[in-house]
């Protein structure tokens, strides 16, 4: 879930809440034998990105937001810092 606000000739600040999970591989004596097991963590992020025209109903974006809930313990994250970058079509 994310909320954009603009603010200036194509630069905008976004919050966003997400849960990442990732499937963690148990250890396998045999193809019948899986302990497999999802382990998640919960992302607050703060950021500022740049939209880009690029036609009429295609814009292109840049951003690059940092989750304050990072931990290095989660494991599923190297870093709190995330670029993004991302395509937009409007049908209208």
């Amino acid at each position: 879930m994310f909320g954009d606000y603009n603010f200036w000739k194509g630069f905008f600040s976004r919050f966003e809440y997400e849960q990442v999970f990732q499937k963690i591989m148990g250890e396998v004596e045999g193809l019948e034998d899986f302990n497999d097991r999802w382990d998640g963590t919960i992302a607050f992020s703060l950021g500022l990105g740049k939209r880009f025209k690029i036609k009429k109903k295609i814009s292109a974006f840049a951003i690059i937001q940092y989750n304050f809930l990072h931990s290095d313990e989660d494991g599923i994250t190297t870093s709190g810092w995330n670029p993004r970058f991302g395509i937009d079509f409007t049908p209208w």
